[in-house]
């Protein structure tokens, strides 16, 4: 006779995957090798995409428990059944928002304060006296470095892969106090820089290792205060995106690209996403938590998943 199983191998299927589903990824392997019984039972599909939001909330933002997640197809052709537990583990730390208090502590006054507007948001909130004075307000996090997972909304669900590119975007609103004065001519920029950059008293691509599109001139500026022509210009109502992919930087206007991609001057990380205001315009930051105006912003961390 055999002997009556004890402890987790005497759950039922169902209920050993919602026990289990608490624990962390590292429990879970120590689980897998201990019994075949447990090692058939961890790899389901369900109980690491579970997992996998849970990671991604913790490190990022919390998805949508109503949205279901789904896997790009070039993943799910080389994995199958194993996408999510390796996407698990290629979770890393990637920005999600602007961080104002950055901002405020490199300014050293209240003078070029940035006011927060929960969840993404963010508006110049200083003295009127400073406005035009070329503040910006960098990405919590820099981008990660290698192939890491990435996660978009696309309508009503989550597409999720491996990339070692990384979009974003900000979309730009009349402020909320319409009776502030607005510095001519109004400006917002969008960029890339490095840790050095100072975001007080510049712009993307003035000064240092940065590089950056303007939208009251359409011009993009690399370590110099003299643009290049590069796309359409943009402000209140607009939505500009930016690429960052292999040594290379692009940047896209309502949904369209709005020129070739450009050479990064440095290969020195880590990098930040920019934004830079003159006027106290509402920007609005978007690393994938809602649908992106690029319709094929999503197929293109698919498509990098081939190279990865």
């Amino acid at each position: 006779m055999d002997a009556p199983r004890r402890g987790l191998a005497a759950l039922d299927a169902d209920a050993f995957r919602h026990v289990v589903g608490y624990l962390d990824t590292r429990t879970l392997k120590s689980i897998s090798i201990t019994c075949h019984t447990f090692d058939a039972m961890v790899h389901v599909s369900s109980l690491w995409e579970a997992q996998f939001r849970r990671r991604w909330g913790r490190l990022n933002f919390a998805m949508d428990p109503a949205c279901p997640c789904i896997v790009s197809p070039r993943l799910l052709a080389h994995c199958r059944g194993r996408c999510f537990r390796l996407l698990t583990h290629a979770v890393r730390r990637c920005p999600t928002h602007g961080d104002v208090e950055h901002s405020t502590i490199a300014a050293s006054a209240r003078s070029y304060r940035f006011l927060a507007l929960p969840p993404l948001s963010v508006a110049f909130d200083g003295h009127d006296d400073y406005m035009g004075g070329h503040c910006c307000v960098r990405a919590n996090a820099p981008f990660p470095v290698g192939v890491h997972a990435t996660v978009c909304r696309v309508g009503d669900a989550y597409c999720n892969g491996l990339s070692r590119h990384t979009y974003f975007e900000v979309s730009i609103a009349h402020a909320e106090d319409a009776s502030r004065p607005s510095a001519p001519p109004p400006m917002v920029s969008l960029g890339v820089v490095d840790g050095h950059f100072s975001v007080v008293g510049s712009q993307p691509g003035w000064t240092g290792v940065s590089l950056g599109y303007h939208g009251d001139d359409g011009k993009v500026f690399c370590d110099s205060v003299i643009g290049e022509s590069y796309g359409p210009t943009f402000g209140v109502g607009d939505t500009v995106g930016c690429w960052v992919l292999d040594k290379a930087v692009a940047f896209s206007h309502n949904g369209v690209a709005a020129g070739a991609a450009l050479p990064w001057p440095s290969n020195q990380g880590p990098f930040y996403g920019l934004v830079g205001v003159n006027v106290p315009h509402v920007v609005r930051w978007n690393f994938g938590q809602m649908p992106f105006a690029m319709p094929n912003a999503a197929c293109t961390f698919m498509a990098s998943n081939a190279s990865a």
